[in-house]
Formats: C-alpha cells, sequence, structure tokens
C-alpha cells in the first residue's frame, strides 16, 4: 500500500492550501506522479532529536515553516533515480543539509568577497545563516535567509548559484515558494 504525504500551505492570505505527496508530483514532473506513486520519493517525517541537531549544528533556530515541513518528510531520498518535486529541485534529508551547509561553510570566507545581491539579501557570497534545504544536483542551492538585510524578510527563500556571485530571492517565505513552484504547472 502506497503511503500518502500531506502538506498544509498556509498562503499569504491566510488561507490553507492542502498538497498531497501525488499532486506535488503531478504538478512538478512530466508523465504525472507515478514515480512518486511507486513510493520512497520521500522520506517519512523527521524526529524532533534530529531537528534539533540541525538547530545545533547551524547554530540558529529553524523557522516554524521549515520544522513543520520536515516534521512530514525529511526530505527526499538521496538516490539516482529519486525526481524532482518542484522545479528540478529534489528536497534534502537534514544529514544532507548539515553536510551542504558544512561544505559551504569551509569553502566560502563570509568576510571575503563581497556579491551582487538583491538588496533583500546581504552582500556576501555565504552567509553561515542561510539553510539549504534543496539542490539542483548541480551545486546549487535554495537556502531559506535566516539574516536578511535591512529590505529583506526573516525567512526570505534565496538561490545560491555555484558559479555566479549573485544571490536572488525566489520567496518571502518557504510556504510561498512551495505554493508559487506548484502553481507554474497549472
Amino acid at each position: 500500500m502506497t503511503s500518502r504525504v500531506r502538506i498544509t500551505v498556509k498562503t499569504t492570505l491566510n488561507k490553507e492550501e492542502s498538497y498531497d505527496q501525488s499532486s506535488i508530483c503531478r504538478a512538478s514532473m512530466e508523465g504525472g506522479a507515478a514515480a512518486c506513486d511507486e513510493n520512497e520519493q520521500v522520506r517519512g517525517g523527521a524526529h524532533k532529536y534530529e531537528l534539533d541537531e540541525l538547530e545545533e549544528r547551524l547554530n540558529i533556530e529553524l523557522p516554524d515553516q521549515l520544522r513543520e515541513w520536515y516534521r512530514v518528510h525529511d526530505g527526499q531520498n538521496d538516490r539516482l533515480e529519486t525526481m524532482p518535486l518542484l522545479r528540478n529541485l529534489t528536497f534534502s534529508p537534514i544529514r544532507k543539509m548539515i553536510e551542504t551547509w558544512t561544505f559551504l561553510q569551509e569553502e566560502y570566507d563570509p568576510d571575503g568577497e563581497q556579491a551582487e545581491n538583491d538588496s533583500a539579501i546581504k552582500p556576501m557570497l555565504w552567509n553561515p545563516a542561510w539553510i539549504p534545504f534543496a539542490t539542483n544536483g548541480s551545486g546549487d542551492y535554495v537556502c531559506i535567509d535566516m539574516d536578511p538585510a535591512d529590505d529583506g524578510k526573516y525567512g526570505q527563500i534565496l538561490y545560491f548559484w555555484h558559479d555566479w556571485n549573485n544571490r536572488s530571492v525566489e520567496a518571502e517565505s518557504l510556504n510561498a515558494f512551495i505554493q508559487m513552484c506548484l502553481h507554474e504547472k497549472e
């Protein structure tokens, strides 16, 4: 029997929209939900101790939306045949988020070269307060910004491009990002 994951997204109008794993797959992949219905695309929910470890390792407090998302499922399975759920993105399990964040910490000096980011993002190539929760598999990440510029919003979603020194805000929150991606396919 195939298990279903249901995700509730609170929209900017405070209206709740609910999406299950199948509807996310249908909205994001060519050919419908077959790959997701075979199951094993998304992982079960993360345990509280895993979320606490993520906060401790990254030295941040997770935004409620990210904590809720990972309570429902701990990202996607980390296998070659795993299909992207939204756009060309796969959602990272907590252990992969920690690995990616650690790698980026070692790779970039926060006090180093300045970037030409949107005014809502601090002009840094890498900020330790960015949480990389999704990837396109080519070294680019979607991050939650826990340390925005004065023009920004706490919890905004940004793209971290590995080969371009420009960071851009994609959405004002995780739920807004998910909602936007799902509606792109409608």
